[in-house]
């Protein structure tokens, strides 16, 4: 019983090796790429600023003093960043 198991696997073995060399068998010749053209260059666009909205939430100059400063701090590494101050919430959403 244990040789018909070694039969069986020898088999299969055999069988798998002859599958994968024939589906691994390379047929088909290369493809010419001589005469591709190159892609396009991409679109440049406008840069535009980074906004950043700040909606007074309880008071208006408390709430502008504190996000001025940090965003003045980013806009000296970005160099592209717009303040906009809006009435409230409401306007920032």
């Amino acid at each position: 019983m244990h040789t018909e198991i070694i039969k069986q696997e020898l088999i299969a073995s055999i069988f798998l090796a002859v599958l994968w060399l024939v589906a691994c068998a390379n047929t088909r010749p290369p493809p010419d790429l001589t005469g591709l053209t190159p892609f396009p260059s991409p679109i440049v666009h406008e840069i535009v600023p980074l906004r950043a909205a700040i909606a007074a939430v309880i008071s208006p100059q408390r709430t502008v003093a504190s996000y001025t400063s940090p965003l003045q701090y980013v806009n000296t590494k970005l160099k592209m960043i717009e303040i906009v101050e809006n009435e409230g919430v409401h306007q920032t959403l």
